[in-house]
């Protein structure tokens, strides 16, 4: 059985469609259905299907209307319960279309492809939702699955535009129909009509709605229609394709493990679909920075249908960035502005009106960032910094987020994802010790583990014997790939140091202990910061693991 209130009022058994009447059982039906599975007051029902002012006969009928359901609408295949208050229907919740449409919705924003989802929620549209039924109620309802609507179409036309750009014109012709003030359709569909090449009919739409909204409300388009428009001249002018979809990211860590809390945060931060989300991740070397922010990345790049780009900033310009995304997102070579603000001003009129995902690792400080940030609605940008980027907090409003060690349990599951429970289990003790000997840094871990893979033949004893013979010169972690190397990784936030830190940080390595017991100030009178009274904190001071102690 599939009840049906988007539409007519409908049951449909083994592919018939049944109409329900009389008005009052249909609204009863719906007022249940809507809530299905949940009690429904006595009162709310009693608005729903008779409006605010309820007569002594409306009372005096409820049980009447909810015999006739039961009776002559569920006739067995649902029920209708009394419960304490109210009363509950009691089918499963996906025989209402209006939970399968937005269970399909909301499954398609998470969706590597949403079109398939998004079709299927679409065709359960067969008209106007409650059609032929009346009251306060029912039309809060229609409003309410009207905009729901809207919102999927948009998605789909996203999504649809990227592949068959003429598909999505077609749907959204209709839309704007039916909202021709609605800004969000009127850019969607002069986007679709762009990636299509009718260039000409895009802007001409521009101009019709900037009438439009003139005459009926004497305002001009808001800025993200106006960006995008600006964006349209620019486009056409260099001949850049707006169909190009960006998909840099890349491979994601296999055994991730924890950081539920931290994965948590970044959603919540990226989900507000009107606003355009920035996180900066922090901590020390090795202690999983990059391997967050890809696993969320891969976990939600169906949320960004737009494109997602990447960029590891420790090893470039940010100049060169811009210039490599500009290329991604298809404007040629010979087509380039030679000036760079030009390119940041490409750059960003590219992504306006835009759902696109930024991915910028290893970044230096707020100033490397800031021309890279996506700024379009429901776009995000996640960085990665040894610093901790509060700037990006106070002007952009972003997230910082700091990590550190992981936790023990979690440490022990990274270990257990890389060698087998079995060898764990035979070791119990080797196996803590090796997580303590590093520190539960996961990049040490990672070393150790891929160590331990290599080498089948060695106990987990030996290897945490070796580990607590390490030195100053952290030989177990070297290794041929800078990037893996555990001291060539802690050496780079020494050398991005200025030489007055560089010094403090190898006087604090003659201290025994990983806590200096003094205050600074009296610890190291030499320094020149303490003669003229400032500080050795910097705008982009990197943070430490407590494992990073060179020798002086």
């Amino acid at each position: 059985m599939l009840i049906r209130l988007i539409g007519p009022v409908e049951v449909e058994r083994s592919g018939e469609f049944r109409p329900v009447r009389p008005p009052q059982v249909a609204l009863m039906l719906a007022a249940l259905a809507w809530d299905v599975g949940r009690v429904v007051p006595v009162e709310s029902i009693f608005y729903r299907v008779w409006g605010a002012e309820i007569s002594s006969g409306a009372r005096g009928s409820l049980h009447t209307v909810i015999t006739r359901l039961r009776r002559e609408v569920l006739a067995g295949e649902g029920a209708v319960i009394r419960r304490l208050g109210g009363y509950l229907l009691d089918v499963e919740e996906s025989a209402v279309d209006v939970v399968r449409f937005r269970t399909l919705t909301e499954q398609a924003m998470t969706a590597p492809d949403p079109v398939p989802l998004l079709d299927e929620a679409l065709g359960l549209w067969r008209g106007d939702p409650l059609t032929g039924v009346s009251g306060e109620w029912a039309e809060r309802v229609r409003h309410r699955l009207r905009d729901e609507r809207k919102e999927a179409m948009l998605s789909w036309a996203r999504s649809v535009t990227r592949r068959d750009a003429m598909t999505a014109v077609a749907g959204l012709s209709s839309l704007v129909e039916e909202y021709p003030l609605d800004e969000l359709v009127a850019a969607a569909l002069i986007e679709a009509l762009h990636s299509s090449g009718r260039s000409a009919e895009a802007l001409a739409h521009f101009a019709r709605v900037r009438r439009t909204l003139a005459d009926e409300l004497g305002v001009e388009p808001g800025a993200a229609l106006q960006r995008l428009h600006r964006s349209l001249l620019r486009s056409a002018e260099v001949g850049v394709p707006s169909s190009r979809v960006p998909a840099q990211l890349p491979v994601g860590l296999r055994h991730f493990v924890g950081r539920a809390v931290e994965l948590g945060r970044l959603t919540e931060t990226c989900e507000q679909p009107a606003t355009a989300a920035v996180c900066a991740i922090s901590g020390p070397p090795g202690v999983g920075k990059s391997s967050l922010a890809l696993h969320w990345a891969h976990l939600h790049r169906g949320r960004f249908p737009d494109g997602q780009l990447y960029a590891d900033l420790g090893t470039v310009y940010p100049e060169a960035v811009i210039h490599r995304f500009l290329g991604a997102l298809g404007v040629k070579e010979s087509e380039m502005p030679s000036d760079v603000d030009a390119q940041i001003g490409l750059y960003r009129s590219m992504l306006a009106g835009r759902r696109v995902l930024v991915v910028l690792d290893d970044a230096r400080d707020s100033a490397q960032v800031r021309p890279l940030l996506a700024a379009g609605p429901g776009s995000a940008t996640l960085i990665t910094s040894r610093s901790e980027l509060p700037g990006l907090a106070v002007a952009e409003g972003a997230l910082l987020v700091r990590l550190g060690d992981l936790p023990g349990e979690d440490a022990h599951h990274l270990l257990v994802a890389r060698l087998g429970e079995a060898r764990l289990a035979a070791e119990p003790e080797a196996a803590a010790r090796i997580i303590e000997q590093c520190e539960r840094l996961p990049l040490a871990l990672a070393i150790v583990a891929a160590q331990l893979a290599q080498r089948t033949d060695l106990s987990l004893a030996e290897v945490a014997a070796d580990l607590s013979r390490v030195g100053a010169d952290l030989e177990p972690f070297a290794h041929s790939d800078p990037a893996i190397d555990l001291r060539r990784v802690f050496g780079r936030s020494y050398q991005d140091l200025s030489a007055p830190a560089q010094r403090l940080f190898r006087l604090m390595s003659l201290h025994p202990g990983p806590v200096c017991p003094c205050p600074p100030r009296l610890a190291w009178p030499r320094c020149p910061w303490t003669r003229r009274g400032g500080s050795p904190r910097s705008s982009t001071a990197p943070t430490w693991s407590s494992s990073a102690r060179p020798a002086a």
